[in-house]
């Protein structure tokens, strides 16, 4: 079983990749961290304030959908979805291969070890953050995704 990454060792390693030049001229975005309000406080506490945080909102079924039938071909390495996107040829398509964090049951682990912690992440970053309905095609959450990041925030009224 795979032990959690201790929080100051990916604080650490974050940190290290955010100092990069790509990161310091063009910006960044963290997928998955913070998780936990004690997270986002280390980030903040380290000087990495960011600036734009995305909540995408997405049933349970849903997630379960689209994460649960991907599946990849071990040979091209090609990525597939069985409903979405299926492989043509059968040969293929036998010898399809799933992520074993990919299974229902990890899947939901996850999920609710998400909304476990949710809740105090929006209210933390109220102000910089958005929530996108993700039960949408993906170029419309897309869309609504970037208008938030191009876009300048709004500016508090004191």
């Amino acid at each position: 079983m795979n032990a959690p990454v201790p929080d100051s060792l990916m604080l650490q390693v974050i940190k290290n990749r955010l100092n990069k030049m790509d990161c310091t001229t063009r910006g960044w975005v963290l997928r998955g961290f913070p998780k936990t309000r004690e997270q986002a406080e280390m980030l903040e506490n380290a000087q990495y304030p960011p600036n734009r945080i995305i909540f995408l909102d997405i049933t349970v079924d849903s997630i379960l959908e689209r994460v649960c039938l991907r599946r990849v071909d071990p040979v091209s390495g090609d990525s597939f979805h069985l409903q979405y996107n299926p492989p043509i040829r059968e040969e293929v398509r036998d010898r399809l291969q799933q992520h074993p964090s990919n299974t229902p049951g990890q899947v939901q682990q996850k999920v609710e070890e998400h909304y476990a912690y949710v809740d105090s992440l929006m209210k933390y970053y109220e102000g910089r953050s958005k929530r996108v309905n993700a039960d949408q095609d993906q170029h419309t959450v897309f869309e609504e995704a970037e208008s938030f990041v191009v876009n300048p925030l709004p500016q508090k009224v004191e």
